[in-house]
């Protein structure tokens, strides 16, 4: 029930609600910052936003459409692909000039000299997992790391992580896509040249037995359309 006692899918204004699951990350970083776009490009429409790291159940009656990280085809469901997903190690500037030893690790692997070092050998960092995110091992070779010597620090969003880099705690690995302005404006820095490819990418999905409306269908298209191309750090 609303604030005037009518049903919240009981819509005055005549507007048509479109619902859609997101996960967090996506969200925040760029669905948020689209949206004005969106509604000046279509002001007969409403969003109904679920955001969760778990599979919201996708329905006529629940969310119509979703945006999921897969690793393969899911049965049931339609995935059109939205983005082929690249991650990036990345720590603050302020981070990584008050650990020289990172430093000083990170400046013998750019020289081919990291094998000059014990693996076992610390160089007292702070990782910081996302549960959601299963790419880590690719990292640490590149970064010439031995995970079992450094603290750790497990959350369950990438949200949570990007909050945790920015506040200085530790090195994080995010979607370029994600940490864009961020880079951009030194906040954050890269610890790689180049981006990894994820083991899982970003789909808009819906039920293969449910109908999309047509205004589900705009907002698909919509979807496709802005994050498909979106720029990639």
């Amino acid at each position: 029930m609303n604030c005037w006692g009518q049903p919240l899918y009981f819509r005055q204004s005549g507007r048509r609600q479109v619902k859609l699951a997101l996960p967090p990350g996506f969200a925040q970083q760029c669905f948020a910052p689209e949206l004005a776009a969106f509604f000046r490009r279509y002001p007969q429409l409403e969003l109904q936003t679920n955001v969760s790291v778990l599979p919201e159940t996708l329905s006529g009656e629940n969310n119509e459409l979703a945006v999921r990280h897969l690793s393969t085809l899911v049965s049931g469901l339609v995935c059109e692909k939205l983005q082929d997903v690249c991650l990036m190690p990345v720590c603050s500037a302020e981070y990584l000039a008050s650990h020289p030893r990172l430093e000083d690790r990170l400046q013998q692997v750019a020289e081919g000299a990291g094998d000059q070092q014990p693996v076992s050998a610390s160089v007292d960092c702070c990782l910081i997992y996302n549960q959601q995110q299963p790419d880590w091992h690719k990292v640490y070779p590149l970064l010439g790391i031995n995970p079992d010597r450094e603290r750790a620090y497990h959350c369950n969003t990438s949200v949570n992580v990007l909050d945790a880099v920015r506040h200085h705690v530790g090195i994080g690995l995010l979607e370029s896509s994600l940490i864009g302005r961020e880079l951009a404006s030194g906040e954050l820095i890269s610890l790689l040249a180049k981006p990894l490819p994820a083991s899982r990418h970003m789909y808009v999905v819906y039920s293969d037995k449910v109908l999309l409306s047509d205004d589900a269908l705009i907002v698909k298209d919509w979807l496709l359309d802005t994050f498909g191309q979106y720029p990639q750090a």
